[in-house]
């Protein structure tokens, strides 16, 4: 997984699966452009990740996971964009 990701959806669908990605420590960041698309997210249990969104006449399903027991130099999964007549979605 690169540090940075920039993934758009323009009238159509995008599926990330990242349960057998590798993480280096810190932050990795997706940043999701939805227009009239849809984007999906699976992410592995024991990833932390913190999502942040915005959704205009569409959904940005906002989706926090934090791992207990996780120290600082632990993985993050920063899932950050819009969603503007789209959906996006991260799931388990």
């Amino acid at each position: 997984m690169p540090r940075r990701l920039n993934v758009v959806a323009l009238m159509g669908a995008v599926e990330l699966d990242f349960r057998d990605a590798r993480f280096g420590p810190g932050v990795s960041e997706v940043n999701l452009t939805g227009i009239m698309g849809a984007v999906s997210i699976t992410v592995p249990p024991t990833l932390r990740v913190e999502c942040n969104g915005t959704g205009i006449l569409g959904t940005f399903e906002s989706f926090s996971h934090i791992v207990p027991d996780s120290t600082l130099d632990d993985p993050v999964l920063r899932i950050t964009g819009a969603a503007l007549m789209g959906a996006v979605e991260v799931s388990t």
